[in-house]
């Protein structure tokens, strides 16, 4: 009986997942959320970063190739959301971020900005609030300098406090409804100084999230095709289209959006195959999926984590 119990809650668990996707499916002619990466460069080397694995050349998405996405975007509606990620380089590197907030509030209903926060100076925290962004989140792995300097190396733990405190005094003294955010890597960090880190910012900051170390594969034994390939699509400086948002690698490219129309690569033959592979549960020739501890995960039916 047991047994038959597990059997019955894994199925209501697909079950359920299959309805929700099915309906996303049909309301989606393209993507409800946007991650784009704007720059591949960044002032950091990070122990735990993906982007020396690739080693993609340096670049930033340039104006033209953001307004082209932001127009096909558009014809169906405002967008769920845009996330501007530091997934593998620092979006304040790119010259145009400011214009890229601004425009991006025109064309979604939530952006977000992740950053390091070391290039922030007071001028360009005034223009980031002015922009009318939702969130922004800081990557912050250590509640001291040592911990942090280690981790995020070519940083300044001292600096990268100033900058986000001093966000925040202006965040307050323009009275914005601006979140602001303070991730760091479980996994990376020890969990007796994320403990510290949540004590140091409480009440400075809006909240301090937890985030998994994408190097890791983090077993669960819940088992739920993944609202990704319905709902998330990817993009890098160059308009290169990932099947994934978890998966960065230049071999894993659906297409580009300087060639195609954000409609046809989301239509397309890979991602079809992608979303017919979750529905049926059978991830055999998927290692990306097989392995990604977001699919096992509650985030696999719940992307407000973005």
């Amino acid at each position: 009986m047991p047994g038959k119990q597990r059997s019955f809650t894994k199925i209501t668990q697909i079950t359920k997942a299959d309805s929700l996707i099915r309906e996303a499916l049909s309301l989606q002619p393209v993507p409800a959320i946007y991650i784009l990466e704007v720059t591949n460069r960044c002032d950091m080397e990070c122990t735990f970063c993906l982007n020396p694995k690739f080693k993609p050349k340096s670049q930033d998405m340039t104006m033209k190739l953001f307004n082209k996405i932001m127009r096909e975007s558009i014809k169906y509606g405002a967008r769920e959301k845009i996330f501007f990620t530091a997934h593998k380089g620092e979006p304040l590197l790119n010259s145009g971020i400011i214009e890229m907030l601004s425009l991006a509030k025109k064309f979604a209903r939530k952006v977000h900005l992740d950053t390091n926060g070391l290039s922030l100076n007071p001028s360009l925290s005034k223009d980031i609030i002015q922009t009318g962004l939702d969130s922004i989140a800081f990557g912050l792995d250590g509640a001291c300098q040592e911990t942090y300097e280690s981790l995020r190396r070519g940083s300044s733990f001292k600096k990268v406090v100033e900058n986000i405190k001093n966000l925040v005094e202006l965040k307050n003294k323009a009275k914005s409804n601006i979140q602001v955010i303070i991730r760091v890597i479980n996994g990376v960090v020890k969990r007796k100084e994320i403990s510290q880190i949540k004590k140091a910012w409480s009440g400075i900051v809006d909240t301090v999230q937890e985030t998994k170390d994408d190097r890791k594969i983090w077993k669960n034994k819940k088992i739920f095709p993944c609202l990704s390939p319905w709902s998330i699509m990817m993009i890098n400086p160059e308009g290169d289209v990932y099947i994934c948002f978890m998966a960065g690698d230049p071999n894993r490219v659906v297409g580009n959006i300087n060639k195609k129309s954000i409609r046809e690569l989301w239509r397309g033959s890979d991602l079809n195959y992608l979303r017919d592979r979750h529905l049926k549960n059978r991830f055999e020739n998927l290692q990306l999926c097989q392995n990604c501890n977001y699919r096992q995960s509650k985030h696999s039916l719940d992307f407000s984590f973005l």
